[in-house]
């Protein structure tokens, strides 16, 4: 099995167990790769970690230039608005009401007070 299998396999496992609580012998378990063959390629779980974290950051990093990508014609309001949304919806929601009312919605409960 190649190294880039393995660690696709591997970051699999650590993402449901947790670094801590997996071991070698539970990846293999988990994902049928040998200790052998990922001894092979990583000397210590240590090392396999840091080749998994190196991995996730290479996702992200691909996920994100995609994305900006995508919403390279938005305007700067928009592209806020979103990065909330996607973070905490009810954030976006006085975003929205602070774009259209040209202020923060606190003014809608204010009367009530």
């Amino acid at each position: 099995m190649d190294i880039q299998t393995e660690m696709n396999a591997s970051a699999k496992v650590f993402n449901q167990n947790g670094f801590g609580a997996t071991g070698m012998d539970r990846i293999g378990e988990e994902t049928g790769i040998s200790k052998t063959s990922i001894y092979n390629h990583f000397c210590t779980k240590d090392d396999l970690v840091l080749a998994v974290l190196r991995l996730r950051e290479e996702w992200f990093r691909n996920w994100l230039y995609r994305r900006i990508e995508e919403l390279a014609g938005e305007s700067k309001e928009q592209l806020i608005v979103r990065c909330v949304a996607d973070s905490h919806p009810s954030a976006a929601w006085f975003l929205e009401c602070k774009r259209h009312k040209g202020r923060h919605p606190h003014h809608l409960f204010s009367q009530n007070l």
